[in-house]
């Protein structure tokens, strides 16, 4: 306030310059402790709920291009159901990609299997991991656990560099058929419906997924 008076009723009254200071004063008090409310809120502008901020929102900072870490069980509609979502930061290179989860096909002829509809193909240059016995393509069985890395050649096709056997890792706990994890770059983002498309899966996220950022 820079007038002298004031108008109350019609009619002015004086403000003191002492307390139009203390006026000033309040304002400028006020302004800051709203200030440090806003750095204080939690993301997304959401109340915090029994001290605890809330979720970070993945759709706030995930672009396409980003490396991301996705867990999730595979729907009937092929669609999959995100439980665990990790934004990664890290040099990555074009084979990189990777797959976790059970072999549903095994193709001799063409040397590739099928991993939730992925389709991926082992050459003479494919390294594996895993027991003695899992040194080749022959090794690769109906039903098997394995992570493969590579990369993505689109169309839902993956060019395996190395393939780990993971079947003995399961231990007491069995992983679900429907269950797998996968590295890849986000190729699309649906915002309003919470929607991811990476390695040619739609996943879909809900609000309830907390986002963790990995280095890797």
């Amino acid at each position: 306030m820079t007038d002298a008076a004031i108008h109350t009723g019609g009619r002015d009254s004086v403000v003191s310059p002492g307390r139009r200071a203390s006026r000033v004063a309040r304002a400028r008090a006020l302004e800051m402790l709203l200030t440090l409310a806003l750095l204080l809120a939690p993301a997304g502008g959401q109340a915090a709920t029994g001290g605890n901020p809330a979720p970070a929102d993945p759709f706030a900072t995930l672009q396409v291009g980003h490396w991301i870490r996705i867990e999730g069980s595979v729907q009937a509609d092929s669609t999959v159901l995100c439980e665990d979502l990790r934004v990664l930061t890290g040099d990555f290179l074009d084979d990189d990609w990777s797959l976790r989860g059970y072999v549903a096909a095994v193709d001799t002829m063409r040397r590739e299997v099928v991993i939730a509809g992925v389709r991926v193909l082992v050459t003479e240059d494919t390294d594996f991991d895993g027991p003695k016995t899992f040194r080749s393509f022959s090794a690769l069985r109906l039903g098997s656990l394995v992570d493969v890395e590579g990369g993505y050649l689109r169309n839902r096709r993956l060019l395996a560099k190395e393939v780990d056997d993971e079947s003995d890792d399961v231990g007491a706990t069995p992983v679900p058929r429907n269950q797998i994890r996968l590295v890849a770059k986000v190729e699309r983002l649906d915002p309003r419906k919470r929607l991811i498309t990476a390695m040619g899966f739609v996943i879909q996220v809900s609000e309830k997924i907390r986002v963790r950022t990995a280095i890797e």
